[in-house]
């Protein structure tokens, strides 16, 4: 185990100074003589998830931390799954969550710490699954009023991170106004429409130099809770570096691309009808998918978003663009 850490190490402190060949060449073939339509890479995004999903438990940390699963995107995963027709995988995924969740209500990582995040996205995983299955219900409620405790007065959400904007927690507010709709209690959507209202009102809450991943989450939160007005300026900045490849740098002056945060981009750009910007994206993630489906979180020298590892959230946020993309196609 000490050798294979090892060589990860030696492998990432390659990539950061532009020498992983073996990565350069998986990206260049991949780019050059394998042509990946949507909808195949859709099916293989699938295929990655199942071959990466733990017996009887949910989806893996990463290709690299392959024994323990990460809860926050085992939560998420469950409303994706049960859109792809994946029913049995998402039982097993909330079943998994149920088996898990702290007695306060919350949900640890991988390093044993509760966070509030992670505990709003494996809500937002037990509240689908309490629609079809009513005995997830209880656990839902746990994980809405551990969420509600930590609201503070003003609305904020402290944060639990190191080196990850607070602001994410915008992305959590749906899911409370969601957990009002499912289990039938005021008391968490007049929650989720005061922290709206602190978020909202914070200097620089749409900060453009945040990785697009971060700020995704931001901006969709807004949209699902209803300020679209309010997110429609920094979105159309995002995209405005939009290249005709469909590639969406991680930062304004950075080359290198956040897989997940094209994902998301793509999404948004469904959601406000911005259809052309959003195709572009999933053509240019059908493109720089790997052969067994996963993707690396970045793509791109000096990328340092989870360069060497391939993440499930990538697959998630892609599968949903797709969702939707082929819902606007058929209400056309």
């Amino acid at each position: 185990m000490k050798f294979k850490r090892y060589v990860h190490y030696v492998k990432n402190f390659l990539l950061r100074i532009g020498g992983n060949i073996i990565v350069a060449i998986e990206i260049f073939f991949t780019n050059i003589f394998r042509k990946n339509s949507i909808d195949q890479a859709y099916k293989k995004s699938l295929i990655w998830i199942k071959n990466n999903t733990l017996p009887n438990q949910g989806i893996i940390t990463n290709s690299f931390y392959n024994k323990t699963c990460h809860i926050e995107v085992t939560g998420y995963l469950i409303p994706t799954l049960m859109e792809a027709g994946e029913i049995d995988l998402a039982k097993q995924y909330a079943s998994f969550l149920a088996q898990v969740q702290q007695p306060n209500g919350s949900f640890t990582a991988r390093d044993g710490k509760e966070y509030v995040f992670d505990s709003s996205q494996a809500l937002r995983g037990l509240l689908s699954a309490s629609k079809k299955w009513p005995n997830f219900k209880p656990f839902a409620v746990k994980t809405s009023d551990y969420m509600l405790s930590l609201i503070q007065e003003n609305g904020r959400v402290p944060s639990m991170y190191e080196g990850i904007t607070e602001n994410i927690h915008v992305f959590m507010l749906p899911v409370l106004v969601e957990a009002a709709q499912v289990l039938g209690e005021q008391k968490y959507f007049d929650a989720a429409k005061k922290s709206l209202r602190y978020y909202k009102n914070q200097p620089f809450i749409l900060n453009k130099d945040l990785l697009t991943h971060d700020l995704a989450y931001i901006i969709d939160g807004f949209i699902d809770m209803g300020e679209i007005e309010f997110i429609l300026p920094i979105v159309k900045e995002v995209f405005s570096r939009q290249l005709y490849s469909g590639k969406i740098s991680a930062r304004p002056k950075v080359n290198w691309v956040c897989s997940t945060g094209v994902a998301q981009f793509a999404i948004i750009g469904y959601k406000l009808n911005m259809k052309e910007n959003a195709d572009k994206a999933l053509e240019y993630l059908s493109k720089k998918q790997n052969a067994l489906g996963g993707f690396y979180g970045s793509y791109g020298i000096l990328g340092d978003y989870f360069n060497d590892v391939e993440i499930g959230w990538t697959n998630k946020f892609f599968m949903d663009a797709v969702h939707l993309k082929r819902s606007l196609e058929k209400n056309k």
